[in-house]
């Protein structure tokens, strides 16, 4: 991550900036909202059984 960002994952907001990451569970509910310029990195893992 470059610049900073806001995530909430299940109505808990995290604030994040530069070389931070986060790894959030496939079946919850979040947004990503920019405070200001930045890139991220954004991978999906899907697990089909």
């Amino acid at each position: 991550l470059e610049g900073k960002a806001e995530i909430v994952v299940d109505e808990v907001p995290t604030f994040l900036q530069n070389d931070d990451a986060m790894i959030i569970p496939g079946d919850t509910i979040y947004t990503i909202e920019a405070n200001e310029k930045f890139k991220m990195l954004y991978i999906i893992l899907n697990n089909k059984t």
